[in-house]
């Protein structure tokens, strides 16, 4: 059996609506009376002081400091995934832009780096003078 997933905003969403309408009587008179019927309200209580704290204060409260982790690291991940291949392509380009210009410098002061099958001692210049985390294949595809 399957368990519907629901999230921390729509759970919030959910205690803002019913305490603009109705219901906010009620579930303010059980988060001052101590003396409740159900072992649910218990947890709807907890749920309605969690969800008043802020989604990340919020997440510590209930799940702890991974819980938070957790959120932080897939917001980080959501952000991400909304910048297409496109724009991380134009944003590379700029770098490789850079590799080029060095790679031209270096076959200008050598002229050995031009030839044929030098591909991988320039690209090993080019990553130890600019100083790059990337490997040398990497750089040898896009000078």
């Amino acid at each position: 059996m399957m368990k519907n997933k629901v999230e921390y905003h729509e759970i919030k969403s959910r205690f803002d609506c019913q305490v603009g309408k109705k219901y906010h009587r009620i579930i303010h008179a059980l988060l001052k009376e101590k003396s409740v019927y159900d072992e649910s309200l218990f947890i709807l209580i907890d749920l309605f002081k969690i969800v008043s704290l802020g989604v990340e204060t919020g997440l510590v409260e209930l799940s702890g400091e991974d819980g938070l982790l957790g959120f932080q690291r897939r917001s980080q991940l959501t952000a991400f995934a909304k910048i297409n291949a496109k724009e991380i392509h134009n944003i590379r380009e700029i770098e490789w832009d850079k590799w080029r210009l060095e790679a031209d410098r270096l076959r200008k002061a050598n002229p050995y780096l031009a030839g044929n099958g030098k591909k991988s001692e320039l690209a090993r210049r080019i990553k130890k003078n600019l100083d790059l985390d990337e490997t040398v294949q990497t750089i040898s595809k896009r000078i």
